[in-house]
């Protein structure tokens, strides 16, 4: 999840649902 957190940031929400469905 702590991956998530920073790619989230840089692709925004496009990262952040896919980060939901695979951690």
């Amino acid at each position: 999840m702590e991956h998530c957190e920073i790619e989230r940031s840089n692709t925004g929400k496009l990262h952040r649902q896919k980060g939901v469905v695979s951690p």
